[in-house]
């Protein structure tokens, strides 16, 4: 069907040695309409929040490359993928490479661009996730 967007069907998780060091951020979808008068009339849109996770890590130039490869691969946020919220698995911090494990597991894209500088020794990289199911 034309137009139609098929559902989220991730095939690989983003590596645990890219996913050390994260802040994950909770939004509501609001629909607010503004009057002229003033006042303002909003509602929550889902059930529940979409969350976000915001990765920056310093890298070696092997994690670099893997990271960019990565997100390459993806197609930047083009497809999506499993990570792991580490605070919400089972036993809490633990990671699941292969992605079998469902609790924690979010099925993700990533947000925007891959950003990187270049240091001595180690590299900076920011990137952000979203989920999308």
């Amino acid at each position: 069907m034309p137009d139609s967007v098929a559902a989220a069907a991730p095939t690989t998780v983003l590596p645990y040695s890219l996913a050390s060091a994260f802040q994950q951020v909770r939004t509501y979808a609001v629909d607010q309409n503004r009057y002229p008068d003033g006042s303002v009339q909003s509602r929550v849109i889902p059930d529940s929040s979409r969350k976000r996770w915001v990765i920056g890590r310093k890298c070696t130039a092997d994690q670099l490359s893997d990271l960019r490869q990565f997100f390459i691969d993806r197609k930047g946020g083009a497809e999506e993928f499993y990570t792991y919220d580490p605070y919400e698995t089972s036993p809490q911090f633990s990671y699941d490479d292969t992605g079998v494990a469902t609790q924690g597991r979010y099925a993700v894209r990533f947000d925007g661009n891959f950003q990187q500088s270049l240091g001595m020794g180690t590299h900076p990289a920011q990137f952000s996730l979203i989920e999308v199911s």
